[in-house]
């Protein structure tokens, strides 16, 4: 070990961790922090990236459901007699969007964003798997919750992190 203040990850001189000898870089471990800064940037870029992706694939699906959503729903009519109307469900799934914006807020701070958003998205998919086998109850009820889980996914994804 070397008597000077290169310490493990830090530039605090009171740390009290274990002393490490610096073996990449000058004495000031400058190198070490730019290839970790590198690193850092590296992992925020790729999380930037899946995040993006996964929330593309979800409003795909969630509008390419809800576009098909009236032929769906009226090929179900003339099969089984029973008649949901498609604009229906979409306005309520809006109307339920638009009520519950005030307060996911107090979600975010309850649970946190990532929870936030992974409740949202699940909530948004299971509204998309209600057209697999239709029935009138559940894509209603299921409107309702998608519409609060897609507010839940459109804050979290855009609000930024508070300490």
């Amino acid at each position: 070990m070397t008597e000077s203040n290169n310490y493990a990850g830090t530039d605090n001189p009171n740390f009290q961790g274990e002393q490490v000898e610096n073996f990449a870089g000058d004495e000031n471990g400058k190198d070490i922090k730019e290839h970790g800064n590198v690193l850092l940037e590296k992992t925020k870029f790729r999380n930037v990236i899946i995040l993006s992706s996964a929330y593309m694939l979800i409003l795909c699906g969630c509008l390419t459901s809800g576009s098909t959503g009236a032929t769906i729903l009226r090929s179900y009519e003339e099969r089984t007699g029973r008649r949901v109307n498609g604009f229906n469900v979409s306005g309520i799934g809006f109307l339920s969007t638009a009520l519950s914006v005030p307060f996911v807020p107090a979600i975010l701070k309850l649970i946190g964003r990532k929870a936030t958003m992974v409740i949202g998205g699940v909530t948004v998919i299971a509204f998309m798997l209600t057209y697999i086998n239709p029935m009138p109850e559940l894509i209603y009820s299921f409107a309702v919750i998608s519409g609060i889980g897609g507010s839940c996914l459109w804050i979290a994804q855009v609000c930024k992190k508070h300490n």
